[in-house]
């Protein structure tokens, strides 16, 4: 099994877009695996990526567009401002409950799948 599966995995490229998430789900320590919604989002984006580059649209009727929830905010807010580029998206602005969380900027990251809050500017 070993040996089969080191030869499988010597024919993907190193820059094979789903190499890293195949390398983590044949760990051993099954606590470092990736549980299946984190592969399923994880999935979507790169296929989503892969498949629709991006690209300029004549006709907005043909879009197909691919959808998934993320991970609540670590801070909650209503009426975020929110920005994407590249992998990430910034969540900003809006109403917190706590005014002083209002200027703070939220990051997920879509290829860790995880939230970031970026220190305030001193």
């Amino acid at each position: 099994e070993i040996e089969r599966r080191a030869r499988d995995l010597s024919k993907l490229p190193d820059d094979h877009p789903l190499k890293s998430l195949i390398l983590q789900c044949l760990r051993d320590n099954q606590k470092e695996r990736p549980d299946i919604e984190t592969v399923k989002v994880k999935l979507l984006i790169k296929y989503s990526l892969i498949a629709e580059p991006l690209k300029k649209v004549d006709d907005v009727q043909s879009l197909q567009l691919t959808s998934f929830q993320l991970h609540d905010l670590p801070i909650p807010t209503a009426f975020p401002s929110v920005l994407c580029d590249s992998h990430l998206v910034y969540v900003f602005g809006g109403a917190c409950v706590d005014i002083k969380d209002e200027n703070k900027v939220q990051v997920f990251d879509l290829e860790e799948l995880t939230w970031t809050i970026l220190p305030q500017p001193t």
